[in-house]
């Protein structure tokens, strides 16, 4: 099985999936801004427990693939700092997604926040943006061993600080939009690289 390869093609599954549904999502909701009721109703359709299940799945499918990708780059190269990062991470991710998929589903309204979503948000925030600075380490350290690793890894690091940050967090975005691309483009070149 081709790791490295596979983390690419889902990367950029991952990203086109993600713009579709934010379109989809936009387009069907921006008509029925002003009318509280109706757009309630629309979210729970588009956030109904069927559709939260299988974007879930997806989402872990799909990450699982990603950084499977980050764990066979760092065994290659010896790299076990990045395994560790990789599997907590993955981790990380996994559990918001389940909570974030039960949360919402037994909600009446899908963007009622209780304090303890609040609380969960700025935690998840917060070891979200060091998983991002770990991982954007732990590729600066490959430099010259794989092709656009260290941007990668400078990208990955500027959108940890990014998004700890208050001023200046919505440039994490682009940075992370960044990160993504260059990081599927780095999994195909390790992959002609390392996979022959």
């Amino acid at each position: 099985m081709k790791a490295l390869r596979n983390a690419g093609i889902a990367t950029i599954a991952g990203l086109v999936l993600a713009i579709i549904f934010i379109l989809t999502v936009f387009m069907i909701i921006s008509p029925k801004i002003g009318n509280e009721i109706s757009m309630n109703n629309t979210l729970k359709t588009l956030f109904s427990p069927l559709i939260l299940i299988i974007g879930g799945l997806i989402s872990i499918f799909l990450l699982f693939l990603i950084f499977s990708g980050f764990i066979s780059l760092g065994k290659k190269l010896d790299n076990k700092f990045l395994v560790v990062v990789s599997w907590a991470f993955l981790i990380l991710l996994f559990l918001n997604i389940i909570y974030s998929t039960f949360s919402i589903s037994i909600k009446q309204n899908p963007l009622d926040k209780s304090s303890l979503d609040g609380t969960l948000e700025v935690v998840f925030l917060l070891l979200l943006s060091a998983m991002m600075i770990m991982l954007g380490v732990s590729l600066f350290l490959f430099k010259n061993k794989v092709s656009l690793a260290k941007v990668g890894g400078i990208l990955y690091l500027c959108t940890g600080v990014f998004f700890v940050s208050i001023i200046i967090n919505f440039l994490g975005v682009y940075t992370y939009i960044a990160a993504i691309i260059i990081q599927s483009i780095m999994f195909f070149k390790a992959s002609k690289k390392f996979e022959k």
